[in-house]
């Protein structure tokens, strides 16, 4: 397998850099240097840099960060005089968050709200409020549309969108998408119990065509919840995907020096 044709992603730089470095110590720098080895979003901002213009963006967008994002909705909030009492800063950006790891854009998520598909809707309404504040769909949407036309204003993303644009980019591009499937013949997630939907929806049309799918986790350590991880796909994955499940019983970190050796598989 030619080692440009790997993509192995997981989700800190620490995992990923630790990854690289055991790679390079098995088949040497010159070998590995092809191969990408990163993190979710890493490999989002990679690519739509080089497709920036498809994805209908500058190429030096700006990624902005968690008080770039409060900064801005802020702005908005006042904009169209929403009181803190009635919806918090912080319980907007949650929410503007959860529905982009679940995939949707505004428009989406209008649509989800008029034919109420929403299932979370209701039990958010109510969480909301026991705090005090006031959930309105409606308003969480318009405060989504209105952040997401000034940030494409300002050419910047946030965290979320690397994700959900790249999807996007990847649903709606056919040329782009090809390109990606043509190169990436090869694709392993790691830590896979703490994908989100719009990280397994890129996992997916990436291997749609070749299938060529590897997965690796433990259904017990999901911790990603609050940002949308959902256990639900790796406990689905060997059936969607008719795959060859190998179980891993031993925790090999208890062992000192061990030589773990993997024969050559087919998946799916």
């Amino acid at each position: 397998v030619p080692p440009s044709s790997i993509l192995a992603v997981t989700f800190t730089n620490k995992a990923a850099k630790e990854m690289k470095e055991r790679i390079e110590s098995y088949i040497g720098g010159q070998k590995s240097k092809n191969i990408i080895v990163s993190t979710f979003h890493a490999f989002c901002a990679r690519f739509l840099r080089i497709y920036s213009h498809e994805a209908g963006y500058q190429p030096g967008f700006t990624i902005y960060d968690d008080n770039d994002q409060k900064s801005l909705l802020k702005d908005i909030l006042k904009q169209l005089n929403v009181p803190d009492k009635l919806l918090s800063l912080n319980t907007v950006k949650s929410k503007i968050d959860k529905i982009k790891n679940q995939g949707h854009t505004p428009e989406e998520y209008l649509q989800e709200i008029k034919n109420n598909k929403d299932y979370t809707i209701k039990e958010e309404r109510n969480q909301l409020r026991n705090f005090g504040e006031h959930y309105d769909p409606e308003l969480i949407q318009k405060v989504y549309e209105l952040y997401q036309r000034q940030m494409k204003q300002q050419n910047a993303m946030d965290f979320n969108d690397l994700l959900l644009i790249m999807y996007k980019l990847l649903e709606n591009n056919p040329n782009v998408l090809a390109s990606l499937q043509n190169r990436f013949r090869y694709l392993l997630i790691d830590e896979f119990q703490d994908v989100n939907k719009v990280q397994a929806q890129i996992a997916d049309i990436l291997t749609e065509d070749h299938r060529n799918y590897m997965a690796i986790g433990d259904d017990d350590q999901c911790i990603y919840e609050w940002r949308g991880a959902d256990v639900r796909f790796i406990l689905d994955f060997k059936k969607r995907y008719n795959a060859t499940e190998f179980v891993i019983s031993d925790n090999f970190r208890c062992y000192g020096e061990t030589t773990f050796l993997a024969s050559q598989v087919k998946i799916g």
